[in-house]
């Protein structure tokens, strides 16, 4: 009865936090020809409109929102592990900026880890995950990320958690973002990284230490369904929704496949606060980036990667 739970309960995380802003516009439609509800609906969009700066500024998270039993049964179906060398050291008045890989379908890694504030190996730290900034417009699906500690991943949003002087913050952003999703597939680990530089540009700009952080078994999750002309379809929606557009396949076709994911925290890359950084340094800081994901791809792909000798990490 247990596993049924689980099972529930990751295949409901998976579609509540894919598909929720899409139920979201739909219901929100729907109520507007509703004239008894019409008003209700009103006031909240007055609401959010208001509350509009709330996700750059910190956000809103709840505790005993981030400890659900959902959130638990989620990571007990995955067998989801937090790992971080023990001869890291990460400093309480420092903040730090974790660069995390692969994003998958949806990232169970980088959600399981961080919707609990990763109190587990972090306790001295408080920490936020990154989402894009229109999944603060949706009604209802907003306060369910607010409450998780989720913050918008736009740049006024991750300086402000990143230039706090006490330090104490641990901010996650998924590099490879909606794109990579395409790229999942069992086995594979195919990232974006090459013309992602942004997020070295916000480290040297704050002086957060960069944190190279990979999640092993996240591409076997789902495998997904493509067909001639798919891509194109894929691509218009990225484009105008910044959206990734897939269709997974995994158990009973809809629920995600139950496979261990092993989320590995690497070691710190310090870094020179800079405010104006060139583009050489720039360049030199991802270029060590880079250096760090392969050595921690390589390093822990034994123990946690299916096929070690045969998976490789490609970074596009």
């Amino acid at each position: 009865m247990t596993q049924l739970f689980e099972l529930i309960a990751a295949t409901l995380w998976f579609w509540t936090f894919s598909i929720g802003f899409l139920v979201s516009i739909i219901t929100s439609i729907l109520i507007l020809f509703c004239p008894p509800l019409r008003w209700v609906l009103v006031l909240y969009l007055l609401w959010i409109w208001y509350d509009r700066k709330t996700s750059e500024r910190g956000g809103r998270p709840i505790s005993w929102v981030r400890t659900f039993l959902w959130w638990r049964l989620m990571k007990n179906y995955f067998s989801h592990k937090l790992i971080s060398n023990e001869d890291d050291e990460f400093d309480p008045k420092k903040n730090y900026l974790f660069a995390c890989y692969p994003h998958g379908m949806l990232p169970v890694g980088t959600f399981a880890s961080f919707v609990d504030g990763c109190r587990s190996i972090f306790p001295k730290h408080e920490a936020y995950t990154t989402v894009l900034n229109i999944q603060f417009w949706m009604p209802v699906i907003r306060e369910l990320f607010l409450s998780i500690g989720a913050v918008s991943v736009s740049g006024p949003s991750i300086k402000y958690l990143l230039s706090n002087e006490k330090g104490g913050n641990i901010v996650s952003i998924l590099i490879g973002g909606a794109d990579e999703s395409k790229y999942s597939k069992p086995g594979k680990y195919k990232i974006i990284l090459n013309k992602r530089k942004g997020f070295v540009k916000m480290a040297l700009q704050t002086g957060a230490p960069l944190v190279p952080v990979f999640s092993f078994g996240e591409t076997d999750v789902f495998d997904q369904v493509d067909f001639p002309g798919f891509g194109c379809i894929r691509d218009l929606v990225k484009n105008t929704l910044q959206i990734g557009l897939v269709i997974p396949k995994g158990k009973y076709f809809i629920c995600p496949q139950r496979v261990p994911v092993v989320t590995v925290v690497g070691s710190p890359i310090n870094v020179t606060k800079t405010p104006n950084p060139t583009n050489e340094q720039i360049d030199e800081l991802h270029r060590q980036f880079v250096d760090s994901i392969n050595r921690l791809f390589d390093q822990y792909k034994y123990r946690y990667a299916k096929n070690p000798e045969d998976t490789v990490l490609e970074i596009v």
